[in-house]
């Protein structure tokens, strides 16, 4: 995308991504790296993968929860394709889910939630998810931000001790991974 080749890091020194990663918590065998002038979309570091600080905000956690692993891979999405608010109601699944006692499922996640570009031809190889039609899901996340001054800026490295269980560069979702999910009898329950 000719747009995020042109996005560079605000988070310049190792100073900044070793406080943001305090900051959220992010276990110490983890290592952040400053982007640097590396663009976001470019192949990172061998074990590494860029991340947003702004989707740290919004609740994506190091380790990945196994729910986030599913869902990325099954888009074939690195993280840093996805929007703040994408992670936001990711986020809020998991929580919602745990508080029902039940194991987040992507079939039923995306029984109510489709994944979209973000709109504009300047902002091509994000995402983000929107609820499905009305007459179908009935859940919605409320009180989600409706812009996020600078989000794109704010991206650095982590290198994992083991690589991730993820993309780390840059796809493009598959026909097949948009089509409508089918529910198991579990999932239905």
């Amino acid at each position: 995308s000719a747009a995020a080749y042109r996005v560079i890091s605000s988070l310049r020194t190792q100073d900044a991504v070793d406080a943001l990663c305090r900051k959220h918590g992010l276990p110490t065998a983890y290592t952040a790296r400053p982007a640097g002038d590396r663009a976001v979309f470019t192949p990172p570091p061998e074990r590494a993968v860029c991340l947003y600080a702004h989707a740290l905000e919004a609740g994506m956690r190091v380790p990945l929860h196994p729910f986030f692993v599913d869902a990325l891979n099954h888009f074939g999405l690195a993280p840093t394709q996805l929007a703040p608010n994408g992670w936001r109601i990711m986020a809020g699944f998991v929580v919602l889910c745990h508080s029902a006692g039940v194991s987040p499922s992507l079939a039923v996640f995306r029984r109510f939630f489709v994944l979209s570009a973000l709109p504009h031809k300047h902002k091509k190889g994000w995402y983000y998810f929107q609820p499905r039609s009305k007459g179908r899901s009935g859940l919605r996340f409320t009180g989600l931000p409706e812009s996020i001054k600078g989000w794109k800026r704010g991206f650095f490295f982590l290198c994992s001790p083991t690589g991730w269980p993820c993309p780390v560069e840059w796809g493009r979702p598959s026909k097949s991974s948009l089509v409508d999910p089918v529910l198991s009898t579990e999932d239905e329950e």
